[in-house]
């Protein structure tokens, strides 16, 4: 990929490596069990990011949770935070659901998707 990337101008992406690490509903998961925790997945990716600096790619590297943890917990993302050097975006996602099950019938507020998260993060 980064071969291919270099050979077409080497044109600045972002890529958001091991998304959503913050949960139980990937295999990368630290919620998910097994041998996933937050050490492990600080050492993916500073793993992954360290791939594309050291071989010149111009990437932007986005670090992206999920604005909530599983099971309700409050624990914050930065025992996550894999460091400045291999991180250059923060983003938080946040989905409104309504209509998807009988938990989700209304509009959420930018608020109550976004605070927790944010408050998490800061």
């Amino acid at each position: 990929f980064i071969d291919d990337m270099k050979k077409d101008g080497n044109r600045e992406i972002s890529i958001r490596p091991l998304h959503e690490f913050n949960g139980d509903w990937y295999s990368w998961g630290t919620y998910r069990g097994g041998e996933n925790n937050t050490g492990s997945f600080k050492r993916a990716f500073r793993h992954v990011a360290q791939l594309f600096k050291k071989r010149g790619a111009n990437v932007k590297i986005q670090l992206d949770y999920n604005c909530e943890n599983p099971r309700e917990d409050k624990k914050s993302f930065k025992d996550w935070f894999p460091g400045e050097d291999v991180v250059d975006m923060i983003l938080c996602n946040g989905y409104n659901r309504k209509g998807m099950s009988q938990w989700h019938q209304s509009w959420d507020s930018f608020d109550k998707l976004f605070a927790g998260g944010y408050a998490r993060m800061s």
